[in-house]
């Protein structure tokens, strides 16, 4: 057995706790406010490398935001040529005037 899969058999003999989720998902919503407190109190280099690698994260979360709304807008239809198909009512007129 690796040296680094005691965690996993374990979980696998005896389960995990019975609030497990719960708790994971409260560290969760945790993490998001220890995080904006580091980012306040980060200094120097640190602070610049900090905020810089959050600019690159929410950059990325808008692009797949605007990549999932771009999939859920409705697009025409077209047929490779633009403004060569003209109805047969407009075709009449045109002969007529």
């Amino acid at each position: 057995m690796p040296q680094n899969e005691h965690i996993e058999l374990h979980q696998k003999r005896y389960g995990k706790q019975f609030n497990h989720e719960e708790r994971t998902r409260k560290k969760e919503a945790r993490s998001v406010k220890k995080r904006a407190s580091i980012a306040q109190k980060a200094l120097g280099l640190k602070g610049k490398m900090f905020a810089k690698q959050r600019h690159l994260e929410k950059a990325t979360m808008k692009k797949t935001i605007a990549m999932h709304e771009e999939k859920d807008k409705k697009h025409k239809a077209d047929d490779g040529q633009q403004g060569s198909a003209v109805p047969a009512y407009l075709l009449e007129r045109e002969q007529v005037c």
